[in-house]
């Protein structure tokens, strides 16, 4: 009854974000009552803590950018956007562009955690004091939600590289930006 349930659920997961999910399911198949901890996990996972998209988002894809699963970027670039990221955003948190003050805080903290970086703990009161206890538990938690399953993908033999899904949608958000320019520009002319 729970595999059935558990499977129904991936099978819909899977067609909402075009994410291939067999690693969940073998981990179901092999354990249904840790299949559903893993639900719940998630669900805790995926809280933003009251941040705003762009903030949680840059620390999440930054997270997820550095372990290095491409279908975990894509399918985490699709949340942010379906969670309403600015695009641009998003692209600073992949290294390409500048990020507005707090989500530049967000990318900076998630590369201290993910270094245990020397200047981490200052790096932790200046989120504390700009976002507070609860965002600062919420920038940590997307930091671990970022690498969370592309480790357990790679520990379950599921990984994949990430650098074709980052060139894409670095592409895409280039092609934005110069076609809004270009219709600027043909404004301008009019």
């Amino acid at each position: 009854m729970i595999k059935r349930l558990l499977s129904t659920l991936l099978k819909r997961f899977e067609r909402r974000y075009d994410y291939n999910a067999a690693y969940l399911r073998e981990l179901i198949g092999a354990d249904p009552r840790g299949g559903v901890l893993l639900m719940l996990a998630t669900q805790y996972l995926a809280r933003d803590f009251g941040l705003t998209p762009d903030v949680y988002f840059a620390a999440k894809l930054r997270s997820t950018m550095r372990a290095d699963c491409g279908p975990c970027l894509d399918l985490a670039l699709k949340l942010a956007d379906e969670n309403g990221a600015n695009r641009r955003v998003m692209a600073a948190a992949l290294d390409h562009g500048n990020a507005p003050a707090d989500a530049a805080l967000a990318i900076a903290f998630a590369d201290a955690v993910l270094d245990n970086a020397p200047g981490l703990a200052e790096i932790a009161e200046a989120v504390r004091k700009r976002f507070g206890e609860r965002g600062r538990a919420g920038l940590a938690t997307a930091v671990v939600a970022g690498q969370f399953y592309p480790l357990l993908k790679r520990g379950l033999g599921h990984a994949a590289i990430c650098s074709p899904v980052k060139r894409d949608f670095l592409a895409s958000v280039e092609e934005e930006r110069y076609g809004h320019e270009e219709e600027a520009e043909g404004w301008r002319h009019s």
